[in-house]
């Protein structure tokens, strides 16, 4: 059930998903079970990522995070970690959104004037990565390349 409810947030029915895995969680929790459970919360959390649902998805890695402590369970500890990330990097890419104006629809780094712009990359967590480089970097060397 957990990797059905999974699969159909890979595919895009985030909250009915969601929903489909907390109700199979808390199925598995009435049995006893706790070894497995942190390993189904990652998969919570991810599925909470792809519906842009942060805060339940912070919610799911705290209590994985929590039983991994109770239970020394930690297999799946470094993918928590990599979830926490996903989480904050979707909170962080929510506050550039919010930050930008339809007037000025280019966000500008912290320092600008201290920065050349290397890449603007678009991934799938952020709209946007930044990447700031000192202008020496920039610069090629007196009769070189630039490589």
């Amino acid at each position: 059930m957990v990797m059905h409810g999974w699969t159909r947030a890979m595919q895009g029915e985030g909250p009915q998903a969601v929903t489909q895995i907390r109700q199979y969680l808390t199925e598995l929790r009435a049995t006893g079970t706790r070894q497995i459970i942190p390993y189904f919360l990652g998969l919570l959390a991810e599925a909470c990522v792809q519906a842009g649902m942060t805060e339940a998805g912070f919610a799911a890695v705290a209590e994985a995070f929590a039983i991994v402590g109770q239970t020394g369970e930690h297999c799946h500890e470094a993918e928590l970690y990599h979830l926490k990330g996903e989480l904050l990097l979707q909170v962080s890419a929510q506050r550039l959104e919010d930050k930008v104006s339809p007037a000025d629809p280019t966000p500008q780094p912290p320092h600008a004037e201290e920065a050349v712009w290397s890449t603007v990359t678009p991934n799938r967590y952020t709209s946007i990565t930044w990447k700031a480089l000192p202008k020496a970097n920039c610069v090629p060397p007196a009769g070189g390349s630039g490589t």
